[in-house]
Order: C-alpha cells, then structure tokens, then sequence
C-alpha cells in the first residue's frame, strides 16, 4: 500500500514537467532506404537523429521542495521502439543528479552524477521507450552550478542490433555448426552504436603485454578513422 501511494505521488509530479514531442518515424520508408544501404555494405541505421536544443533548466519543468529543485522534461516519441539522447556542455553541481527512465517506469532508471561526466558531452544508453523522462535533483542553491541541455534526441525505429539483410556470403553465421572451434572469438564480437542511430560491429583484441587493456578494433562500415 506504501508503495502504491509513493508511485502515484511520483507519477503525479509529471504535472509540472515540461514535455516535446517529435513527429513518428515512417518505419516502412526507413526500411526501404536501409535494404539499399546495407546492399553497399553501409553501417546499418537504426534511429532517427533530431538535432534540438532543450534546456532542461526551464522554470516550467521545475518543482522545489525544502532545500532542494527538481527539474523533469518528457521525451515524447510515439511508435518509437526506443530513444536515446546526447548532452553538449554537460556540467553537474557537486551534489545533482541527473536521471533518464521511461515514463511509464518499466526500464530501469539510468543515473549520473558529477564524478560520471569525464567529457563535455554525454550520450545515453538506447532505451525501450517511447517517452523518456529527463530528471535534475540539485540542491536549489546549486542551480546556477548545472548545465543540462538536450542536444540531440534519436528515434529509435528498429531495435538495436536488428539487421535488414542477412550475413553476406563471406560471413559464417555463428549460430551455425560451422562456428565450432571459434567459441573464444565469437565471444569476443559485439555491436556497439556510433552517434546513437547507427550500429557496427568489431571486436575485442589483446596486446603484447597482455595486461587486458579493453581495446577494441571496429569493422571498416563503422567509419571511425580516428
């Protein structure tokens, strides 16, 4: 009963978030353009990017309770099978914390605090949703310590790692009995996203030294040069 009542009083706090919306994604006509990228052997996409610019320390997302303010924003993409978001300029008060989980509380709650921000940029992890809420806790003292604008909001129109095309015809599925024998390397494959809409894969590699330093060599259709 306890915690019914803490979960309505939470929802009902989304009164005074401010909310954007985005328009839906034609997912029939993105993967009708994926089939041909991937043809060329192009990284395959798989979300929208929407370049936006939301100050998440606007006075209509704020609610102040004692010593201390909290700002909520919704995400709002309907249809989207998931959402991620990139931060530019991010800086944290000492004492804040900045939050993202689906509104509909089904995802579990992704946090950061200051230690967290090593660059000036942040990306979020991709999340099944279709509305995101945005949180700041600071200390109302704080405020002017924290800088937390929205610069990049991706939708999400294919799951992540959810190919169009098959393997190409030099590639052995590893679900395949050809993939006997090569357990340690298929363990060391992953797909990582590029910009939050794009996924690739490489993979894990060692050095000489072997002191397991966490390198990792992507596939050429990543792009990444640098």
């Amino acid at each position: 009963m306890k915690l019914q009542i803490l979960m309505a009083v939470f929802v009902a706090n989304f009164a005074f978030a401010g909310q954007t919306n985005f328009s839906p994604v034609d997912i029939n006509e993105y993967h009708k353009e994926e089939v041909l990228r991937e043809s060329k052997g192009l990284a395959p996409r798989f979300a929208k990017i929407n370049k936006t610019k939301i100050d998440i320390l606007n006075n209509q997302n704020a609610f102040q309770a004692q010593s201390m303010t909290t700002f909520r924003h919704i995400i709002s993409s309907k249809t989207s099978v998931s959402l991620n978001l990139a931060f530019e300029n991010i800086k944290l008060s000492a004492n804040s914390k900045l939050s993202i989980f689906s509104k509909d509380l089904s995802t579990k709650v992704i946090s950061f605090k200051a230690e967290d921000i090593k660059l000036s940029s942040l990306w979020t992890p991709v999340i099944e949703s279709d509305e995101l809420v945005v949180e700041l806790v600071t200390p109302t003292e704080e405020i002017a310590l924290n800088n937390v604008v929205i610069s990049r909001v991706n939708q999400g129109f294919r799951k992540f790692s959810q190919s169009t095309l098959k393997s190409g015809s030099c590639n052995v599925d590893v679900a395949c009995s050809e993939s006997e024998g090569w357990e340690d390397q298929v363990n060391s494959v992953a797909v990582i996203s590029v910009g939050g809409s794009t996924f690739c894969t490489g993979f894990m590699v060692n050095n000489t030294a072997n002191d397991k330093k966490p390198l990792f060599m992507t596939a050429h259709h990543c792009e990444i040069t640098k």
